[in-house]
Parts: C-alpha cells; structure tokens; sequence
C-alpha cells in the first residue's frame, strides 16, 4: 500500500506540474478527456498528506491528456508527444520532473524514490516540535540538518519556511529575515506556505521601511503588482473564452499596465490565438518596442504563427527595422517558417545584401530548408555573389544536403575552380559527407591532380570521415606507402586509423613494411599501440623481432607502452634484458613505467634487482 501510495503521489505531483507549465507556455493541438478516479480526501490526508494535496489540486484542474504538442521555434519543429502517458506510467524507482521553456521541454532531474521518507517525516516533526517549545536555535539546526540529509525530501520547502521563520524569533535581524523569506517566495512559490511567506515578508519589510529603509517598501509593492497581474491574467483567460473583442480590449490595457515581463509574454501568446487585425499590429507593436528581448522574440513568433495573410509585410517591417539583432534574426526565423509566397525573394535579398553575417546566413539555411527545386538556383546564386564569405560557406552546406546528383556536380566546380582555398576546404568537407562513389572518386582526383597540399590534406580528412568504406580504406593505405611527403603520409594514416577498429592492424602493418616516408611508419605504430588489445601487442612484438631500424624499434616499444596493458610487459622486459641496442632499452623502461600498473612496478623492481 505504502508503494502505490508514493507512486500515486509523484504521478499526481509531476502531472499537476507539468500540467501547470504546459498551461502557460505552450499551444495546446489536441485534448482528450481522461478519467480521473475519486479519492476520499479526509481518509487520504490521514495516511498521505501529500497525496491528498496533489488530489485536491487535480480536482480543481480539468485534467487532460495531452497527446500532441506542437511549438515551432525558430527553423525547428519541435515536437513533443504522449507526455501525460509517460507520467502515468511512473515507475517504482523514479519519475521524470518536467520544465516547459522556449526551447521545449527538458529534463530537469529524478526524483529519487529510494529518500527515506519516513526518517525525513520524522525529522520535520522533530524540528516541528522544537518551534512550538520556541527553542529557535534548536530548530533552526534540525531543519538544517534535515535540508543537508534529505534534498530531495517533500518536506524541503516546510523545512525552509521554518527555517527562515525560527531565524527571525531567533536573532531578530529583519533584514536577514526578509531576504530568507524572499528566497523562499522565489524558490518554493508553489509551495502551501508560499502565502504565509509572502505575508510575513510583507510585515517585515513595512517595519524596515518605517524605520527608514524606503527600498523595502519598493520591493514589496511590485510583489502586490504581480500579484495583482497574475490574478488579473486568470481573469483575461476566462474572459477570452466569451468573446475575443472583449478580451482584446481588456489584453491591451493590462499589457500596458504590467510591470512583470512574464505576464506581458503571457499576454503575447494570448494574443497569438485572438484573429484580429488590431492584435496583429499590437504584436508588431511589442516585437519592435517591448523593453524586454525574449517578450519581443515570443511576439515575433506569435506573429509567425498567426496565421495572417499581412503578417509577411509586419515581419519584413521588424526585419528592416532598427529593432535588436537578435529579434531580427527571429523575424527572419518566422519568414523562414512561412509557407507562403512572398517569403522568397525576402530571403535572398537579406542573404545578398545584408551587413550582419549572423543575418545573411539564417537566411542561407533558411533558403535551404526549401524546396530543391526552387532553392538551389538562388543557392548557387548566393554562392557566386554574397559579400560575406562565410555567407557563401553557409549556401555550400546547405547545397551539400540535397541529394549526391544535385549537389555534387555544384561542390566539385568549387574545389576546382574557385580561387578562395577556404571555399575549396569547405567544399570538400561537405564532398566527404555525402554518401557513394561518385563522391569519393571526387575526392581520390583531388588526391591525385591537384597540387596544393592543404587541399590534399582535406580531402584525406574527408575519406577517413566515410564510415565502412572499404574502397575508402583502400585508397588511404596506399596514398599512405605510396607518398613521400611526410606530412601528407602520416595525414593518410591518421585518417584511416579514425575508420579501423581492432581489425585495422593488417594495413597498419603493411603501412610500417611498406611505406616510403619515415613520418607514415612511426604513425602506424602509434595507431597499433593506441588499438592496443592482445592483437596489437602480438603484432608489436612480432614486428620488433624483425625490424633492423632502431629507430622505428624505439616507436614499436613507445606503442607498447601506449597499449595500458599488462600483457605487453613480458615483451618489454624482454627487450630490457636482450636487446642489443641501449635506445631500445631504455625506452622499454620507460614505456614500463607507463603502463604504471602494480605488474609493471614490480616488472621495474626485479629489473633494477638484477642490475
């Protein structure tokens, strides 16, 4: 019984919470009534109090289950579906809290079932007791204690409010007093002592203002407002679902009057649901002058999804307008977001034209997220003529999501016949992305006819970023012995290391048997060495009885000290011991004491014991 009872308990608490927060800061698509089953409230508040509270407030919500939300931000929909069924299906161990924000919905934490309830219960009725005796220094430590042993405790915000309640009787500092009470009010407000806090804050910042500390005073007059705000926002809701003239009128007014940003981005997403001209150009009217930037963003995005056939003109007005960067940007979003003619050529000319690269190019991506075949004309357009060369990176990569036919062709005149080498890299970069032959065969010519050795290391970096392509392992290996250069050898190596697993040591092998440059050989043993595993050190070790170089026997015995493994320490004592070259031994030393490992220290203790 004591189970269900908790599971009921954080069930009933995260969907009253996520419900709460659903209800401000969202767009509800679509509802569907469920059936919520009748408690005894009386009964329940004798053996759960929590659960009775959590009761009592679902009875006064219209509990729905909210199967489909839906919210377009910027140039993302983001979706997020059957939440009230994951709450409901709550296990035993732990239930996921929810926060509603702009960006979506996160998580925020777990609630921990394992909190020994029972022993936190009991220590909130120790300290409780202490405060009816009116020892305050005593109850301050228990409710302390009780916050430092059980954060996660339902009992948390009682303990707090007794906490700052027992300061205040105990040291009678009013200005520590109010700035706990305040911390509170903050903290716990959707806390059932969040009233009493306020009163008391309320009482003790009239006395502080009195005694002539006006700032006091202040505060507590815009605590009146928004409270005042908030009542009056409930009151706008219930007022909207008579008539939308009416709660226009009324909207206006209290935007007007509000202090609070969060009410006036309350009102916006209100406003957004209203179909009326005059709350269109009230948005326009926020997003441009609203003091605070996330109410002018959220009126931007009412705009945007408003739905009206005028909104393209207002939200071209914020995007030429002098209003903040950052709003702009969000206009631009929305247009972006606009499935209506008109948005185009809007769109090119902010990615053509404008000064802020940050602009330019949300335009870019946003032309990209068109259709091909009314987008990839102007992309190419803009790759040709933007001002801004980051600008013009941007349309490459949105070129280089179109499909291989399309967009290869485009790509592969950059790399080569652009005179911008940073286009060039950017080009290939984007080749190496895209899927197939063809692209790789693009890559593999720039290997082999173009000069420039940078670009060659680009296109290296690119095949070694193609996954499970043999051909593309095939071509770094033999670049890899074939080529001189040391620099753009140990590049190929390097590459193809980042596509082996633990089967790669065939061609790491052959690389260090085979190679012309010096550079590749000592990479390829590193790459063994960091594979590491029971065959990386049976092919080190092999190939130290074999290899006449000593200097790439000393890169073999470093690689086995990058293996980390105890099973390479018989081959390097062995080494210690044998080999007859005084490099190679002490570097075998060293590469014991880096594996470090208790087998290894001990390796080190015998080899100095029998010096």
């Amino acid at each position: 019984m004591k189970g269900i009872i908790k599971k009921l308990t954080l069930a009933t608490w995260g969907l009253t919470l996520f419900i709460s927060a659903l209800s401000s800061q969202a767009q509800i698509v679509e509802i569907k009534p469920i059936h919520v089953p009748q408690f005894d409230i009386e009964k329940l508040k004798a053996i759960e109090p929590m659960l009775a509270r959590s009761v009592a407030m679902m009875k006064n919500i219209n509990l729905q289950e909210f199967a489909h939300l839906e919210y377009k931000m910027q140039s993302a929909n983001i979706m997020v579906a059957q939440a009230s069924e994951l709450i409901a299906k709550a296990s035993l161990s732990q239930i996921p809290m929810f926060k509603m924000s702009m960006k979506g919905l996160e998580f925020i934490g777990e609630f921990d079932l394992n909190d020994d309830q029972d022993a936190a219960s009991n220590a909130y009725k120790d300290g409780y007791n202490l405060i009816l005796s009116e020892n305050w220094n005593g109850a301050i430590k228990a409710f302390e204690d009780l916050t430092k042993k059980y954060p996660r405790s339902r009992w948390v915000d009682d303990a707090q409010f007794w906490l700052c309640y027992a300061a205040d009787k105990s040291n009678g500092n009013k200005e520590e007093s109010f700035e706990c009470y305040q911390q509170f009010a903050k903290k716990y407000s959707r806390s059932k002592w969040a009233d009493d806090a306020k009163a008391n804050l309320i009482k003790i910042g009239q006395r502080l203002a009195r005694e002539g500390k006006p700032g006091y005073e202040d505060i507590i007059k815009s605590m009146q407002q928004s409270d005042n705000e908030e009542i009056l926002l409930s009151a706008l809701y219930a007022l909207q679902n008579i008539g939308d003239d009416q709660a226009v009128t009324v909207a206006f007014d209290l935007y007007d009057r509000a202090q609070s940003p969060k009410i006036r981005a309350k009102i916006v997403y209100m406003l957004q649901n209203i179909e009326s001209k005059v709350a269109i150009n009230k948005l326009k009217d926020i997003a441009l002058h609203d003091p605070d930037q996330g109410v002018q963003r959220r009126a931007v995005y009412a705009l945007g999804n408003s739905g009206d056939d005028t909104v393209i003109d207002v939200l071209t007005e914020i995007l030429h307008s002098d209003a903040n960067a950052d709003v702009r940007k969000h206009a631009l979003y929305a247009l972006g977001n606009l499935d209506k003619k008109g948005t185009l050529p809007i769109l090119v000319d902010v990615a053509l034209h404008d000064e802020s690269e940050k602009l330019a190019k949300t335009a870019t991506y946003a032309i990209g997220n068109l259709d091909e075949k009314d987008a990839l004309p102007i992309l190419q357009r803009i790759l040709k003529e933007a001002k801004i060369l980051n600008v013009r990176k941007a349309a490459l990569y949105a070129i280089a999501n179109y499909d291989e036919p399309t967009s290869l062709p485009i790509l592969r005149d950059v790399v080569m016949k652009e005179t911008d080498k940073s286009l060039r890299k950017t080009a290939l970069h984007a080749i190496g992305n895209i899927d197939g032959k063809e692209s790789l065969n693009v890559l593999k010519m720039v290997l082999t006819s173009v000069e420039d050795r940078d670009l060659q290391k680009t296109a290296l970096y690119a095949i070694g970023n193609r996954d499970e392509d043999s051909e593309a392992k095939s071509i770094l290996t033999q670049f890899a012995m074939a080529n001189d250069n040391d620099e753009l050898a140990k590049t190929a190596v390097y590459s193809l290391r980042n596509m082996l697993d633990e089967d790669g040591f065939d061609q790491m092998l052959e690389i260090i048997r085979k190679a012309k440059s010096t550079a590749a050989r000592k990479a390829a043993l590193n790459c063994i060495g960091d594979i590491g595993g029971k065959v990386g050190i049976d092919a080190l070790a092999s190939l130290l009885k074999t290899e006449k170089d000593v200097e790439l026997r000393i890169y073999a015995v470093r690689a086995l000290g990058h293996a980390d493994s105890d099973g390479a320490i018989p081959v390097l004592v062995d080494i210690v011991q044998n080999d007859p070259h005084l490099k190679v031994r002490t570097a075998a030393v060293a590469a014991i004491g880096q594996i470090g490992t208790t087998i290894a220290q001990e390796a080190l203790v015998k080899i100095l014991s029998n010096k």
